[in-house]
This record gives C-alpha cells, sequence and structure tokens, in this order.
C-alpha cells in the first residue's frame, strides 16, 4: 500500500508488533504453584517418594490441557488405581524442574512405586501388552478394569 503522503508510508513501515504476554485474565484464576527454581528437585522427589502413583500433566485428571496428558489420565483411570497429579501448567520451575529430574524431555510423566515409568506412548504400550497391570500389582495397588475393556 502506497500512500502519497510519507508521514504515514513511514508509520506503517516503521510500526512496531508489540505481543503481550498476559491473557487478560483477573489472577485469581491463573495457576498458582508454591514450586519455584530453588526447590522444585525436593518438591518432584518428596511427591515420588510419598505417592504410589503420580503423573506431571498438563492441566488436571479432570481437565486435561493436552491430548497426551488425558491419553495417560485415562489409562491410569481404566484401572481404577488411585493417583496423585501435578499441574506443569502452574510454574514453569516444575515444568523445567521435572524433566531434568527424569531426564526425560517430554509431558505427561507416570512414576509408579517412586520410579519414574514413562509418558502416555509407554503407557499405552504397557497397557496393550499387559504389563502395565502387573506393575501396578508389583507396587501393591489393587487393579479394577472395566469389565470387557482389557
Amino acid at each position: 500500500m502506497v500512500f502519497k503522503n510519507n508521514n504515514i508510508n513511514n508509520n506503517i513501515n516503521n510500526k512496531k508488533h508489540v505481543f503481550s504476554t498476559t491473557t487478560g485474565s483477573h489472577d485469581d484464576f491463573a495457576a498458582k504453584s508454591h514450586v519455584d527454581a530453588s526447590n522444585a528437585h525436593e518438591e518432584i522427589a518428596s511427591d515420588v517418594a510419598k505417592e504410589t502413583v503420580v503423573i506431571y500433566m498438563k492441566g488436571s485428571p479432570n481437565a486435561p490441557q493436552c491430548g497426551f496428558s488425558n491419553v495417560a489420565c485415562r489409562i491410569l483411570d481404566h484401572y481404577g488405581i488411585p493417583y496423585a497429579s501435578r499441574n506443569v501448567l502452574a510454574s514453569d520451575a516444575l515444568r523445567n524442574g521435572i524433566k531434568s529430574f527424569s531426564n526425560w524431555p517430554t509431558i505427561p510423566q507416570v512414576f509408579v512405586g517412586g520410579e519414574f515409568l514413562g509418558g502416555s506412548d509407554i503407557l499405552m504400550t504397557m497397557h496393550q501388552d499387559g504389563s502395565l497391570k502387573k506393575e501396578f500389582e508389583r507396587v501393591g495397588l489393587t487393579v479394577k478394569t472395566t469389565e470387557g475393556s482389557d
């Protein structure tokens, strides 16, 4: 687009685009976490030690914010086992901390009996070959699968 007035051309050509990182939502609705870079590994180690099964995911089991997190939760739900969850979107420190803690680059991440098991792809493979049920039983969990869906 060319204008006869050079001031208009200069304003258009020199215009800078500014992108905001805020959502425009009130802070009361933002995800919150007490985890920061200084204590991320301690918090994760504590979770993994005290919870028989814990998933680090995007969102929550009832409102996953990622398809892979949804798949992992639905697999865990299928077995009817109790599990804890942590929303990595609540804290950059938690999101980065879990990746360095497990030395695994993707989320979700599932820990069973204090050990890193894997993400949704590994859970799906273990579910399909029957080894996931055995892993839950190994750590003393009673598995209650939905009838006819094994």
